[in-house]
């Protein structure tokens, strides 16, 4: 999971960040955030932000690349067999789905961050993971 974080949401954070086009092409490595921004980061921008990161880890493009990835960066026959790749192409996206459908809450994510007021989590992605979920 740490090389999955790693690479595919710390290291991809301002290329998932232009893609909302929330973020300057050109200027990746200075965004410029000022104390002073922060205060018009209102609890929908957050939530809207989090649903589309929350699709685009979902996208079955960026599944398949996390599977590729962790077959030729995890997986060593030496440590977890021969099977390990095989393993990972079975168990993974069903895996990284349940977390996802689980875990990834974006009002409840927003709400512990401070954001958003305490109020009941709605599961925003609910449907969106139905419909994936009735695809396979």
């Amino acid at each position: 999971l740490g090389m999955v974080v790693h690479v595919f949401i710390e290291e991809r954070a301002v290329h998932v960040c232009q893609l909302m086009h929330a973020c300057p092409v050109k200027e990746t490595m200075n965004l410029n955030i000022e104390e002073k921004d922060i205060g018009n980061f209102t609890c929908k921008d957050c939530e809207q932000g989090l649903e589309f990161v929350g699709g685009y880890l979902l996208d079955e493009f960026v599944v398949a690349e996390m599977v590729f990835y962790l077959q030729h960066n995890f997986c060593s026959p030496d440590e977890h067999g021969h099977q390990c790749p095989h393993d990972i192409g079975v168990h993974f996206p069903p895996m990284h789905m349940m977390a996802m459908e689980e875990f990834y809450i974006p009002q409840e994510i927003c709400t512990k961050a401070g954001v958003c007021d305490q109020e009941e989590p709605k599961q925003y992605l609910k449907k969106f993971y139905s419909g994936l979920v009735n695809k396979a």
